[in-house]
């Protein structure tokens, strides 16, 4: 029973990640065929957007890392209630 449910898993993460690739590649040609109306120069940069979520994706884990080091309680803080 286990297997069959890792085997499910295993496919289903496979055809999920060609879904992934495909789309990431329709959007690479389409890049040189669609005219984005940018507002500032910055957004004419060959692929811009996903390198700017890419960018703003790791930013937003960085800062969940820091912020969980300053506001973490101690494992045993209700405890010593």
């Amino acid at each position: 029973m286990r297997n069959s449910v890792s085997n499910k898993l295993r496919v289903m993460g496979s055809r999920s990640k060609l879904a992934l690739l495909i789309l990431a590649f329709v959007l690479l040609v389409l890049e040189f065929f669609v005219h984005r109306h940018a507002e500032a120069d910055i957004e004419n940069i060959f692929f811009f957007p996903a390198l700017y979520a890419f960018v703003i994706c790791v930013a937003i884990v960085l800062g969940g890392i820091v912020l969980r080091k300053l506001v973490m309680r101690s494992e045993d803080y209700y405890d010593n209630g």
